[in-house]
């Protein structure tokens, strides 16, 4: 093999490697943004229901659920769920995506130190993710605020 040969098939793997790498890192790019914009969703619905603006909380809810749950029923749900009033850190330990389904797993830690463990399941609707259930302390079974029956 030749001196050239050998340098260009040389710059040929160099360029495969950084080629993939790239590539590679635009795909867990993508992962990352699309996880985080369903965290976002739930934190800016926390944010609103903290600040006491229950529309603005009830508008980060999918269309399902708002055909099934109204305004009054959501604020009712807060109210008997006060707690979630005082939310300070969200932490989700576990995010799934299928299409235009998502799952999120994890804790909502309260200014007064409670320790929330919570499920939401989101949908996309026109191109933004969007709240369809909510349990509270789902491994114990009780009752969120859900307007279908859970998959």
């Amino acid at each position: 093999m030749t001196a050239t040969k050998k340098k260009f098939k040389k710059k040929l793997v160099i360029t495969s490697v950084i080629a993939s790498v790239v590539l590679l890192m635009l795909i867990v790019g993508a992962i990352f943004y699309v996880l985080s914009d369903m965290t976002r969703v739930v934190d800016r619905q926390l944010i609103a229901i903290k600040k006491g603006n229950m529309p603005r909380a009830y508008g980060y809810a999918s269309q399902a659920f708002q055909q099934a749950t109204s305004l009054a029923q959501f604020e009712k749900f807060i109210e008997d769920h006060s707690i979630l009033k005082e939310i300070i850190r969200t932490h989700f330990t576990s995010k799934e995506v299928t299409g235009d389904a998502g799952v999120l797993r994890g804790t909502l830690y309260a200014q007064d130190g409670t320790v929330i463990p919570v499920m939401y399941r989101l949908v996309k609707e026109e191109g933004r993710w969007k709240i369809l259930e909510m349990k509270v302390n789902p491994a114990e079974g009780s009752e969120g605020y859900t307007p279908i029956a859970a998959a």
